[in-house]
């Protein structure tokens, strides 16, 4: 944990579950522990970006359609 810390490019909720499972002897879970939760997070930034997207694609598409047309 502390080469984790000294990186100082890691969250410190990772730092601190990296330490929490060094002392406890089960680094390995608490490392899929905070691997699962940074999935989730992950998860729930790339839907909202995609569902803030969608709309200005399907305006873009319109646009291009519409000059088509004309």
């Amino acid at each position: 944990s502390d080469s984790v810390k000294k990186a100082d490019i890691f969250p410190e909720l990772f730092v601190a579950a990296v330490a929490t499972g060094e002392k406890s002897g089960n680094l390995a879970e608490f490392l899929n522990r905070i691997s699962e939760f940074y999935s989730k997070q992950f998860e729930k930034v790339t839907s909202r970006f995609i569902s803030l997207i969608e709309p200005v694609f399907i305006v873009f598409i319109g646009l291009i359609v519409g000059f088509i047309v004309t």
